[in-house]
Parts: C-alpha cells; sequence; structure tokens
C-alpha cells in the first residue's frame, strides 16, 4: 500500500450513475447530427472518456489568473490529455477574471498561442 488510490469509472463496476460521464458526449453529438441538419458536431465538455476526442474538445474549467501556481499546474494538464489522445484543449486566459499581474497576463498568453 503505496498510497495509490484508485476509482474505477466503469459502468460495471460503479453502476448506472456514472453512465451520463461515460456516454453524454456521445449522446449530445448524437442529437447535434438529428437535429442540426447533420452538422458536424464539436462539444466542449469538463470531462470525457476513452474515446470523447472524437466529438469534443475539453475545457481545463475556472481559473483564478493572475497566479504563476495556475500556469504551472495548466501545462502538464495540457501535456497529458495530448499525450492521452486528446489534441482539442483550451483554457481561460489569464484565469476567468483576469489576473492583475500584467506580466503573468502576458505570459499566460504566450504560451497559449
Amino acid at each position: 500500500t503505496a498510497g495509490v488510490r484508485v476509482l474505477k469509472t466503469d459502468v460495471a463496476w460503479v453502476g448506472p450513475g456514472y453512465s451520463f460521464g461515460l456516454n453524454g458526449i456521445a449522446e449530445a453529438a448524437g442529437k447535434f447530427v438529428q437535429y442540426g441538419d447533420h452538422a458536424r458536431p464539436f462539444i466542449v465538455t469538463l470531462d470525457g472518456w476513452a474515446g470523447s476526442q472524437r466529438y469534443a474538445g475539453i475545457w481545463t474549467g475556472d481559473q483564478k489568473g493572475g497566479e504563476w501556481s495556475y500556469i504551472d499546474f495548466e501545462i502538464p494538464t495540457y501535456i497529458g490529455n495530448g499525450l492521452s489522445g486528446q489534441p482539442n484543449m483550451g483554457s481561460d486566459m489569464d484565469g476567468i477574471w483576469g489576473g492583475l499581474n500584467p506580466v503573468v497576463n502576458i505570459r499566460d498568453f504566450q504560451w497559449k498561442t
């Protein structure tokens, strides 16, 4: 026991409560095709599952901005998503409220472009 914690989010193991998280993106994409004049669906989501890159891009969620620590943990998030096969990812530019630190603001814009 090396302090590792795991949550197996497989419907067979955790029950139907997770079915939306696992299948919601595919279901939403199907509605876009059905009611959207057969347009190619593209969804921005906060979560997903294996294969969700077929339909959606990931948004990292609300970040405060103006602090180096937010850039510090966003970079590994982007790298991890890319390595897992999720190429479409985005986040708020300098946080959802905008930071008050001009240096952090500029660096955030630079690395995200």
